[in-house]
């Protein structure tokens, strides 16, 4: 890697140009204001590959693994957008090439893979990152601004839900992944929860099957709690007529929901003794409150720039080059395999297995 300056752009590839590389990571390295250079985009597919690479005026390269990239030479970091089968071997390819890497969630498929990729990437002395997006989209910092200044008073309470739509769009690749759309979504819920509850542990999970047979589950239900006393829910249904994602705050003084699609935070007060004048104030409250984020959020997304915390994701990837922050704030490695442990257990404790053993190689809920 050269020497650089602060003011020295990172060059950075792309690998891997599905939605979620076109839709989020990309936007956010080109908006990044010199932070960046773009050395170039790799894809399996050719076609795709020179598309994207027109669009963004860089090179192109045909290949399924960093050694068939014949410029990768002049990379300094990889964001990795491939399917999350590919994450570990793209990682190890570029740690081997002493590469930084931001990848896209869920980190690895496999714990023990996500401990020996950390472990590499500190011995090497590189940034190992991960794309926990959410927490810094506009209404969970506002949420998180609320609860340092208390108020919402004591927080008693964490709800995260999902609500998801089979006729939505979905990655091609969901159906073979152990627990299907569970794994590959649940990472965002369980960071946001660790985010404002940390050092949890899972008490309870229940696993409900889906019916036709589908790798994903019908249900997944989980209960955490931490030393403190405070609890987080966990609820996810996959064969729902909508698709709503919500994060629910219960404290002393108040209730906040981030309704995560629409990038809106909704605070409500205490409603006391839940009389007429409670009743009517907590409605204008919520009706009010979603009103004006609609229109912020809606407005945002017509201008292109309702990017869900991902324009922050690559700065602190960036000033953790920079700084050489090994593992930076809330998107450090150590934390994506946290969030993969809390994986491994919901679906071993939902399907009935001993806490900690290994059971994420079978694609399907039994």
């Amino acid at each position: 890697m050269r020497v650089r300056t602060s003011k020295a752009p990172i060059r950075i590839a792309a690998v891997g140009l599905g939605w979620v590389s076109q839709n989020r990571h990309l936007p956010a390295i080109a908006g990044s204001h010199g932070i960046y250079e773009l050395a170039g985009v790799v894809d399996p597919s050719l076609e795709r590959a020179r598309a994207v690479a027109t669009r963004y005026r860089t090179r192109a390269a045909a290949a399924r693994t960093l050694a068939e990239v014949p410029w990768l030479g002049e990379v300094d970091a990889v964001v990795v957008g491939a399917p999350p089968f590919a994450h570990a071997a793209l990682i190890e390819e570029a740690i081997a090439a002493r590469k930084h890497v931001l990848t896209e969630k869920p980190f690895v498929m496999h714990v023990a893979d996500g401990e020996r990729l950390l472990e590499s990437a500190l011995r090497a002395r590189l940034v190992l990152a991960v794309v926990h997006n959410f927490q810094f989209s506009r209404s969970f910092k506002r949420l998180e601004r609320l609860i340092l200044e208390r108020k919402l008073g004591e927080i008693r309470s964490v709800w995260a839900t999902q609500l998801s739509n089979p006729r939505r769009r979905l990655p091609e690749w969901y159906r073979d992944l152990p627990g299907g759309l569970f794994f590959d979504e649940s990472p965002h819920l369980l960071y946001l929860i660790r985010r404002l509850l940390p050092d949890l542990s899972l008490l309870e999970s229940r696993i409900t099957p889906s019916a036709g047979g589908e790798s994903t589950p019908a249900e997944v239900y989980a209960q955490f709690r931490n030393r403190r006393g405070q609890t987080a829910t966990l609820l996810m249904n996959f064969e729902a007529a909508l698709s709503e994602w919500h994060l629910i705050v219960t404290g002393e003084h108040g209730t906040a929901d981030v309704d995560v699609f629409r990038d809106i935070l909704t605070v409500l007060p205490n409603d006391g003794r839940h009389d007429a004048k409670d009743i009517l104030r907590t409605s204008y409250r919520a009706i009010r409150d979603h009103l004006v984020g609609t229109l912020a959020s809606g407005t945002l997304h017509s201008l292109q720039r309702l990017d869900y915390g991902n324009r922050e994701i690559v700065a602190r990837f960036a000033d953790a080059i920079h700084q050489t922050a090994l593992q930076p704030d809330f998107i450090g490695s150590h934390e994506a395999l946290a969030v993969r442990r809390l994986q491994e257990d919901i679906l071993n404790a939902g399907m009935g297995h001993p806490r900690g053993a290994s059971r994420l190689d079978r694609a399907a809920i039994p």
